[in-house]
């Protein structure tokens, strides 16, 4: 997500809006390059939230030397 847009909220409190800023990040060296970045809004079968935040993951490839 280099770019920001307006529905990349992270934090939700449990309520499952997505308009707003990040406050959560997958930092990392210079040892590793991003490929990929997702924020995970699924919810559990019986439709809840599994934390007030929503997961956000990326894909890292080790850096050629």
């Amino acid at each position: 997500y280099p770019v920001r847009a307006r529905d990349e909220l992270t934090f939700h409190a449990f309520a499952g809006h997505t308009e707003g800023s990040r406050i959560d990040y997958v930092l990392h060296t210079a040892d590793f390059v991003p490929l990929a970045a997702t924020i995970d809004r699924k919810r559990s079968a019986a439709g809840y939230y599994p934390s007030d935040h929503y997961a956000v993951t990326a894909v890292l490839q080790v850096a050629q030397p």
